[in-house]
């Protein structure tokens, strides 16, 4: 093969893709709800003084990094096991 030449797909590699295809252009049920949930949520909190949404956006952020940071964790001692 030259350079600038892609290399051609094996048919697993093709069905991955057109599945990770069809999972982004259709989202799920359970995605389209809380795109719906959190819109009039995100409303809200515009009408709340700015040191409020501060301190929201600073929870938020802080919980979203120990769950990440959680699941890291537990992900690495199942794979120590």
């Amino acid at each position: 093969m030259t350079e600038g030449e892609i290399a051609p797909l094996s048919d697993q590699a093709m069905k991955e893709l057109r599945w990770a295809y069809k999972q982004l252009e259709h989202p799920s049920l359970a995605s389209r709800l809380s795109n719906q949930l959190a819109e009039p949520l995100e409303e809200l909190i515009e009408l709340l003084p700015q040191t409020w949404q501060v301190r929201i956006d600073e929870t938020l952020k802080a919980n979203t990094y120990r769950t990440v940071r959680l699941g890291w964790r537990k992900r690495t001692a199942v794979a120590d096991n």
